[in-house]
């Protein structure tokens, strides 16, 4: 791509690319065979770790959040029997995963209390170990509030705890009946 500074003009120059040097895709795996079910299943995330992948899920009826692994190499499904329990007049919704490079897996939701006058918040947390979803939580953290409306979160994590270049940024979207919708990015260091 070159530019000509005398006049406003772009040039696309031409790239010619040999993909023979490039590896061999990998072999694709049936998983129509490695299938997934919960009884009243509302919402599900998932994302990749070290030698998993992993999957949150809320159902109907539970207050929770739900988490287990996939084994890639089984193709087998385990539903784990770490629960993220939610206080008393308290739901999360919309769960959504991401995984540091040391394995440990991070969590994002909205949080709705339901007890009185509805209000919601966005939290985050992290696993207390890596690669390990049944050895529980670490304390969750709030991100922002709202009385308006559900904020669904997203989130994405670069670098490793303990690392010392861990950042967490947790997106979500707030109401604003001036603005109708926006985006927002908060960021924090674990």
């Amino acid at each position: 791509f070159t530019v000509n500074t005398a006049s406003p003009t772009y040039q696309l120059e031409s790239v010619r690319y040999d993909l023979s040097v490039l590896p061999a895709p990998p072999a694709m795996t049936d998983l129509s065979t490695s299938t997934f079910g919960a009884s009243g299943l509302e919402d599900f995330d998932m994302v990749a770790g070290m030698d998993h992948c992993y999957y949150v899920y809320k159902t109907n009826g539970n207050d929770g959040l739900y988490f287990g692994q996939f084994d890639q190499v089984t193709g087998l499904w385990t539903a784990g029997p770490a629960l993220l329990v939610a206080p008393a007049n308290y739901r999360y919704r919309h769960p959504k995963l991401a995984v540091d490079e040391a394995g440990y897996l991070y969590v994002t939701y909205d949080n709705e209390f339901y007890g009185g006058t509805p209000s919601f918040a966005v939290e985050t947390c992290r696993t207390v170990n890596t690669s390990d979803i049944t050895a529980g939580w670490d304390t969750q953290r709030y991100i922002v509030g709202s009385i308006d409306d559900y904020m669904y979160p997203a989130i994405a994590v670069r670098g490793s705890r303990g690392g010392g270049n861990l950042s967490v940024a947790v997106a979500y979207r707030e109401y604003q009946p001036a603005i109708s919708l926006e985006v927002k990015c908060s960021y924090e260091y674990m």
